[in-house]
């Protein structure tokens, strides 16, 4: 297997759940603010990452386990792998992320040239 491939049973999860706001993009990292319903919202702890652009109460899916590439917020702070730092919804910004040492998600890669990490959900 090659740095970074993935396999076995199961390595991804993905469900469905409801936008609780307007503005989601594929790829933005996404808040649990009630009963299946996610939102942009920092700084809290991530509980997925939107597969689809969605608008408030449309329904969206989301991966809440497997390897994600977020785009980090550089003004806040940087992101370093192998430290045993997670990352969080960014209070600044929500489309992006930054570093937290209280995440139950890790750094797996940082990626500078395009501002990208690679974190394990």
């Amino acid at each position: 297997m090659a740095l970074g491939d993935v396999g076995g049973a199961v390595t991804t999860l993905i469900i469905t759940c409801v936008a609780g706001c307007d503005g989601i993009k594929k790829g933005h990292p996404l808040a649990l603010v009630g009963d299946y319903t996610v939102a942009k919202r920092g700084p809290v702890e991530i509980f997925g990452q939107a597969l689809a652009d969605a608008e408030f109460g449309c329904p969206l899916p989301v991966k809440v386990r497997g390897v994600c590439i977020f785009q980090y917020d550089v003004q806040y702070l940087r992101p370093t792998a192998g430290c045993g730092l997670g990352v969080e919804i960014s209070r600044t910004h929500s489309e992006f992320v930054c570093t937290t040492p209280n995440a139950d998600n890790r750094i797996l890669k940082v990626d500078p040239e395009n501002n990208e990490v690679h974190v394990l959900l």
